[in-house]
């Protein structure tokens, strides 16, 4: 590939990629899969290192999603960037070198800054784009294990992933009044999903699937977005109503009365 072809090639991957982003990040929909669009990320940035040509919006300076909501806006002091990826043991041995590393398990949730003040939690900050963020400190100061006062003088500032543990999906989304909040395995008979602009269902299920007594409780995500909560709580309560779920039970009734 000559010099032309590969600098062509960085900007059909930024066309590819940012729409794909966006709607993965601020629209709730998927265009392509994980491995696809990792597949992809990872050819446009070792052609930007190759070239040493990075255009600006290229995916690989930008990361989260562009901040639309109404929450108040703080720009970090230091932008907020994602870790690189690697799929190789050998490129893990050679970052390391002779240094030794601790492997765990990858915990996707909301990253967020915490701002201490003389031992206060003064301000929660989403990641946002990685420049831009949202303040979400009243919804922080009632996250459970965060601390809101500590034993600190002085400014410190921390970064961490907020995140919902499996135990919790198996109280929030298997638990059906009802029933005395129990779970409900056994085969789908029918499976009818929502969809439209502005509306995203994960799941793995499908009519005829069989749900086992040792399951991870939570049969589909939907995700809804408009432009206001208003907007955003009618469209979910059409999508709810747009789903159907036979042979098991499940929680929507306890969903739409939320």
């Amino acid at each position: 590939m000559t010099d032309n072809e590969k600098r062509a090639r960085i900007r059909e991957l930024i066309e590819i990629l940012r729409p794909a982003a966006r709607a993965y990040y601020q629209e709730s929909r998927e265009i392509m899969s994980n491995y696809e669009y990792d597949a992809l990320y990872d050819e446009l940035a070792a052609l930007e290192k190759e070239t040493g040509m990075i255009l600006a919006g290229s995916p690989t300076q930008n990361v989260g999603y562009e901040v639309v909501s109404e929450l108040p806006k703080m720009r970090h002091e230091k932008p907020m960037l994602s870790l690189a990826k690697t799929k190789s043991v050998d490129e893990l041995a050679d970052w390391l070198g002779d240094q030794k590393g601790l492997l765990s398990w990858k915990m996707d949730g909301l990253t967020i800054v915490l701002t201490y003040r003389d031992g206060a939690l003064v301000q929660a900050v989403t990641r946002g784009n990685g420049e831009i963020g949202e303040v979400i400190t009243g919804n922080a100061k009632v996250f459970a294990n965060l601390p809101v006062n500590i034993a600190y003088q002085g400014e410190l500032i921390l970064r961490g992933e907020a995140i919902i543990r499996y135990s919790e999906f198996e109280k929030i989304n298997a638990e059906i009044p009802e029933k005395h909040f129990m779970p409900s395995p056994g085969k789908i008979t029918n499976l009818l999903l929502p969809g439209g602009n502005g509306v995203r269902v994960d799941t793995a299920v499908y009519t005829g699937y069989t749900i086992s007594s040792e399951y991870d409780s939570m049969i589909a995500k939907i995700i809804v977005h408009a432009k206001d909560r208003e907007a955003a709580i009618m469209k979910m309560r059409t999508a709810l109503d747009e789903t159907v779920i036979s042979g098991v039970d499940t929680n929507l009734d306890l969903q739409y009365k939320i």
